[in-house]
């Protein structure tokens, strides 16, 4: 049985540990910087001031820099929680497929191997389907252990999928010389 998100599960757990994930944080910022820019150029070029004045020029565009800052510096104070809860839910979920562990234990699960594989969908498009396999503490009999899962994930698109999962090493048969 499969569990499909629309996160990756190691990013919603820096997030919740720290308050801010790298992956959102580059996007926004390139968001909010690509906008100033595209204000604040036509803004330079429309002034084309002389080198002595470029400093008003200066104190048009920062101001609008910090105004995108503001809506972004309030929205990061709500990721910590959205996150807490999502993975909450996430660990709800998880016990449906018998893996019982906690929102404690989920943050130190870890990521123990990484492979990638081409497939091709219905019509012939190749795809790069990363496979994440990630080792988390479950309660087991008083016990605390170790469960393999993977998740599964299409790059580029925002569907994660998690299952029981490892590895799987293949055979190779060798001639001997005798």
């Amino acid at each position: 049985m499969k569990i499909k998100i629309n996160y990756d599960l190691f990013e919603k757990m820096e997030e919740a540990k720290k308050g801010f994930s790298l992956t959102r944080l580059t996007k926004r910022v390139c968001i909010y910087s690509s906008l100033s820019m595209l204000i604040g150029m036509p803004l330079n070029m429309a002034l084309s001031l002389p080198f002595e004045q470029n400093f008003k020029d200066l104190l048009t565009y920062v101001p609008l820099h910090i105004l995108f800052r503001i809506p972004e510096a309030l929205l990061f104070k709500m990721f910590q929680p959205m996150s807490v809860q999502q993975l909450k839910v996430l660990v709800s979920s998880l016990r449906k497929i018998n893996v019982n562990t906690d929102y404690d234990l989920l943050l130190k699960s870890y990521n123990y191997e990484t492979k990638y594989k081409i497939e091709f969908n219905e019509s012939f498009i190749p795809r790069l389907k990363q496979e994440k396999f990630i080792m988390v503490p479950v309660h087991e009999l008083g016990e605390e252990k170790e469960v393999s899962l993977v998740q599964e994930h299409i790059v580029g698109s925002m569907s994660y999928s998690l299952s029981y999962g490892s590895p799987q090493k293949a055979l190779r048969y060798v001639l001997s010389h005798a």
